[in-house]
């Protein structure tokens, strides 16, 4: 961690990142289940955003260190998936506070790193943009209506009704509500005789009957009326139409747009449901409901997570004081801390996950020795009770495994995946191959986390002697390295677990398969395991020339 990250670089599976940001919203909120958080949003010096949390636990600790506008340092804090139908930035991770987590007074980011993307009107109105995103919107108020009051989920609440127009005179509707509502009406009459623009920061996309508008998102949003030194204000004035059209007053529009939809209904009756089928063919996080039934519980992960062995919760690794630029892996420069028990260097106890296997809910179920083919999409119920993967030469994943149903009856299954064609990430199943092409293990500087790791080029064969290039970083290049060099067999097999799919970048190569990559602290590698079908494996491999 001696170099300052990027927010473009944050991901999960570690903790000691270190960044420099401004806080360009800020706002706490409340929910029976997270109880009172404050909500966050980051701009790094690259005009790259993030969302930001502090838990219940933690907010006595954090609220006097952050303020919206000021810039800070943040050192070890956790980075986990973004979700839900009030984004406030479009990257995929969010920033979770740490009760280890350091804020320091920094040198502060330009003024007008402000981080504003006004939304382009067409694209809100023709359905172009994700609702589940807020946005900014930066426009001339044409129209205006008399506030109302309203009575939303049981509570009086004041509304107005806004028309904006851009530099392209588009015009677009706003429905402001609550104290926004008495703001824009205070302001309008205030410079009624002059251009008046409005800036909404995070603000929602509604949809009614297909018709679009946008509104504020509780307090999540920021309204502001002819807002002072802000440069995007300035062009945008000077790009307007030169119609010196005059703002009016209408009547209010009607309640459509109002969303007096109770959390409850909001999930249960408005979230998709989908298969487990569509949920992997999804590409992005998104929230939706799947039924099925547990096929089987995963009991060969092997994975596990420290937890103190007190209250069982999951531990935190933290640097020392010294060792500000530490590496989370040095067990010099780390310690653990409980955010339960609220103690250093607790005692430790190794806890599994379970992973779960789903099967879609199905109500006609077919044995396997009744199977033929008159039948069509049948259902079955069966046990897995061997599998093997290879690669083939043309980039097709084989999946070959035996199966049994409830009689006793068995059968032979083969699934074939096109790499090529596939956006996952990691290979759920084993990889393994004999082992060919080992090359020296090389040492070089890591751009990424700073100082000097390894790295380890072989490549796996199978039996059609089809070639998988594959790269081994930092402590598992050195743990190969070592398994290779204690081996004397004349063809080594090796399985390779939870690697990674790296693609060419290149513009005539980009998207194709590249080699597979370990990731750092999560995937496994086994030299010559005894497990039946590898060894039955290695009897079909003839000794070769490599």
């Amino acid at each position: 961690m001696s170099t300052m990250n990027n927010i473009s670089e944050l991901k999960p599976f570690k903790s000691m990142w270190k960044v420099k940001v401004k806080i360009i919203r800020l706002w706490k909120q409340y929910s029976a289940a997270g109880g009172e958080t404050i909500e966050m949003v980051f701009v790094d010096s690259r005009g790259d955003k993030i969302h930001g949390t502090v838990k219940k636990d933690e907010v006595g600790q954090f609220a006097h260190v952050l303020q919206q506008g000021q810039t800070k340092l943040l050192i070890n804090f956790t980075v986990t998936h973004s979700s839900g139908s009030y984004r406030t930035t479009k990257h995929p991770y969010k920033v979770v506070f740490l009760p280890t987590t350091r804020v320091r007074i920094c040198e502060a980011l330009p003024y007008n790193m402000t981080g504003l993307e006004p939304v382009n009107y067409r694209a809100v109105l023709n359905g172009k943009l994700d609702p589940d995103f807020l946005v900014d919107v930066v426009g001339q108020v044409v129209e205006v209506s008399h506030i109302e009051v309203v009575s939303v989920n049981g509570k009086d609440t004041q509304k107005i009704s806004v028309e904006l127009r851009d530099t392209e005179d588009e015009r677009l509707p706003l429905v402001l509500w609550g104290k926004f509502a008495e703001d824009i009406s205070d302001a309008v009459q205030l410079h009624s005789e002059n251009t008046v623009i409005c800036v909404l920061r995070f603000g929602k996309i509604k949809i009614w009957k297909d018709e679009r508008s946008v509104s504020n998102a509780y307090n999540v949003s920021d309204v502001s009326v002819n807002p002072e030194n802000m440069a995007e204000v300035q062009a945008f004035i000077r790009l307007l139409p030169k119609d010196d059209l005059k703002l009016s007053i209408v009547d209010s529009k009607p309640l459509a747009l109002a969303n007096a939809v109770s959390e409850k209904d909001d999930f249960f009756v408005h979230t998709p449901r989908k298969t487990i089928a569509e949920v992997f063919e999804s590409r992005q996080v998104e929230k939706c409901i799947v039924m099925a039934t547990i096929a089987g519980i995963d009991s060969d992960m092997g994975w596990y997570y420290l937890s103190c062995k007190v209250c069982a919760k999951k531990v935190i690794t933290v640097p020392n004081d010294n060792y500000d630029d530490g590496d989370e892996h040095d067990v010099l420069a780390c310690n653990y801390y409980c955010p339960k028990c609220k103690t250093n260097s607790p005692k430790l106890l190794p806890r599994r996950f379970m992973i779960l296997y789903l099967a879609e809910m199905m109500s006609v179920q077919t044995l396997l020795g009744d199977l033929n083919l008159d039948i069509r999409e049948p259902a079955v119920c069966v046990t897995l009770i061997s599998k093997w993967v290879t690669i083939t030469g043309t980039m097709l994943k084989k999946s070959a495994m035996v199966l049994v149903d409830q009689k006793g009856t068995t059968i032979e299954g083969t699934l074939y995946e096109d790499l090529e064609a596939s956006n996952q990430i990691t290979m759920d199943e084993d990889l393994y191959g004999a082992l060919v092409g080992v090359g020296e293990l090389q040492a070089y500087e890591d751009d990424i986390y700073g100082g000097i790791s390894h790295k380890i080029n072989f490549s796996l064969i199978n039996i059609g002697f089809d070639e998988i290039k594959c790269v081994a970083y930092g402590d598992m290049a050195i743990e190969f390295y070592h398994l290779w060099k204690s081996t004397v067999s004349s063809v080594v097999l090796c399985v390779l677990n939870f690697w990674q799919i790296e693609r060419a970048e290149g513009i005539l190569y980009i998207g194709r398969f590249k080699h597979m990559r370990n990731i750092e602290g999560f995937s496994k590698i086994l030299i010559e395991p005894e497990i039946t079908e590898i060894q039955a494996f290695r009897m079909r491999i003839p000794p070769t020339p490599y």
